[in-house]
């Protein structure tokens, strides 16, 4: 028993450990939805790793 985990109509598995092995045989999926979790929290890789450019660093 369980609620059914999904993600963009796309069902997982009923219960958490369903979930987690869905997401184990399916790499594919779980990296869209890792990264779709990044994006809206703001944790993109590219803009946490961008130096500001010369010019910001002095202006303040």
């Amino acid at each position: 028993s369980g609620a059914w985990f999904s993600y963009d109509s796309q069902r997982l598995g009923q219960g958490r450990e369903n979930a987690k092995t869905f997401l184990k045989q399916n790499p594919e999926a779980a990296q869209r939805i890792e990264q779709a979790i990044r994006e809206n929290a703001g944790l993109i890789a590219e803009r946490i790793l961008d130096a500001p450019d010369d010019n910001e660093a002095g202006e303040a």
